[in-house]
């Protein structure tokens, strides 16, 4: 019994660090996009913590297409050729 408790409590870590992780990457998104206007970066910051896993896939499914522009805009900005 403590090998599935102990792979539980693993398998509930993983969960909670991936979310963490998720949640780094879409509020850093929600901040620098320029097309969403300040009340509502901070109901989608709000929506993302109150709901955890059905906020960030609400998220990823309204803006996920802009995600990789924005985060390759910041890069090369940074960095040009």
């Amino acid at each position: 019994m403590p090998v599935l408790e102990l792979s539980w409590a693993m398998l509930m870590f993983c969960l909670f660090a991936a979310w963490i992780a998720a949640l780094v990457l879409v509020v850093a998104d929600v901040v620098v996009n320029k097309e969403v206007g300040g009340v509502a970066k901070a109901l989608w910051i709000l929506f993302v913590i109150g709901v955890p896993w059905v906020g960030l896939v609400v998220y990823l499914i309204v803006h996920g297409h802009g995600i990789n522009e924005r985060s390759h805009s910041r890069v090369f900005a940074r960095h040009p050729r």
